[in-house]
């Protein structure tokens, strides 16, 4: 919520005028109350986690959203090492009905060949808060088999794999996206979350409390004016 310059002005009016500076206080308040609560509905928290797990060729991607109200749309997952390839994903346990996939845009379902490509990127059309999305991808280099520990990160000249998350909730859209760190290859499970908001940020807009400042200080002003006339 945006306070004009106009209602500014309005509000350090009734503080030298008849309004009483009690009234006055809880009035800016009040406003201040709305402004705040109207920008934190505009700024709905997102978030996901990504748990990799399972067999080292053919690892287990669990991703799950942790956003409040936005459903999860998109996810695109790319190998760094352009050499290394997704030959095949393959969703696990019917979630690829819960979360409404509509699209596995690369690679494809054929893990004996058919459509292979260093980026997994799937659309969903149902991806609601606290659902997970479970697949399986194999990892390999052209058709021989690779370890996902030492492709996705800890693969030494080669960039680490980047996954973006992408966000929808009515008219708003928002992605957060992150290079993986490189992690201990002994590791079974490797765990990455990340968080943000949705179409705005939690806190006023700094115009907003410009302008709620400027107010307060006119609250005081006329404190001092009333205290000065009885003195």
């Amino acid at each position: 919520m945006n306070f004009s310059a106009e209602r500014s002005r309005e509000i350090m009016s009734l503080t030298t005028h008849k309004m009483p500076i009690a009234r006055c206080i809880a009035a800016v308040a009040a406003l201040m109350a709305i402004g705040m609560a109207t920008s934190e509905a505009q700024a709905a928290p997102i978030g996901y986690s990504l748990e990799l797990s399972g067999n080292a060729n053919v690892p287990t991607f669990t991703l799950t959203n942790q956003s409040v109200s936005a459903q999860i749309t998109s996810f695109t997952f790319t190998i760094g090492d352009g050499t290394r390839n997704f030959d095949s994903v393959v969703f696990q346990g019917g979630t690829d009905t819960t979360t409404g996939v509509t699209a596995l845009n690369t690679p494809d379902s054929n893990s004996s060949g058919g459509l292979r490509s260093n980026i997994i990127d799937i659309d969903f059309g149902d991806f609601d808060p606290t659902e997970a999305a479970i697949f399986e991808a194999d990892v390999d280099i052209g058709n021989s088999i690779e370890n996902y520990r030492t492709v996705f990160f800890n693969n030494g000249a080669a960039s680490n794999s980047l996954l973006t998350v992408f966000f929808a909730d009515g008219a708003e859209t928002t992605t957060l996206s992150m290079t993986l760190p490189d992690g201990n290859a002994s590791n079974t499970t490797f765990s990455f979350s990340q968080s943000g908001n949705l179409g705005g940020t939690a806190v006023p807009e700094p115009a907003s409390l410009g302008l709620l400042g400027a107010a307060l200080a006119g609250l005081g002003v006329g404190l001092r004016k009333k205290r000065a006339r009885s003195a």
